[in-house]
């Protein structure tokens, strides 16, 4: 499927809330030029509507790869559209088949686009909807720091709000243990 699609039915779904455009905007996947795209209904795209108040997980290894976490779908199965270039799938997964997504993305990933770990990034947006814009309370930023092993690997992580902040904390700690906290908050 076209990201376009999806995301213009996210949008429409939401009710263009400013607060998801400003997630798709942090995420890459609006911008200001040949992606500002508009809400519109796709009636096709039936599970739009377990998107009306969405979370962001933004990966980046050697690709960049966007998971967007819709409502619970059945059971322990979360509604999760992931999100890769100009094409976009919708996934009904549980939390541990996410992480195994995650992880095998990476694993394959290997080969591709960005150079060696220094671009290394997880983060979660979690928006408070009760508001009119996207705060830092809503943002998790966690930078690994070490450029040898993987994405995957223990190393030192930072975690803060502020993706260009020299002054956050830093934790030894996986991007295993990371997602596993991450998944605590949906």
């Amino acid at each position: 499927m076209k990201t376009q699609q999806l995301v213009e039915g996210i949008l429409y779904a939401s009710g263009d809330h400013t607060i998801v455009r400003e997630c798709l905007l942090l995420c890459h996947i609006l911008n200001d030029s040949d992606r500002h795209w508009k809400s519109t209904p796709h009636v096709e795209l039936f599970y739009l509507d377990a998107f009306k108040r969405p979370y962001f997980l933004y990966v980046v290894d050697k690709q960049l790869h966007v998971y967007i976490i819709g409502q619970k779908a059945k059971g322990k199965t979360y509604n999760i559209i992931n999100i890769e270039g100009f094409s976009a799938e919708h996934m009904t997964i549980s939390k541990s088949e996410l992480k195994d997504h995650i992880y095998q993305a990476a694993k394959d990933s290997k080969n591709l686009y960005l150079p060696n770990s220094h671009h290394q990034r997880i983060v979660f947006i979690k928006p408070d909807y009760s508001k009119d814009t996207l705060d830092e309370d809503s943002l998790f930023v966690f930078n690994r720091q070490s450029t040898s092993g993987t994405l995957f690997s223990r190393s030192m992580w930072s975690l803060g709000s502020n993706v260009y902040s020299a002054s956050v904390s830093e934790y030894e700690t996986s991007a295993n243990n990371i997602l596993q906290a991450i998944f605590t908050e949906f």
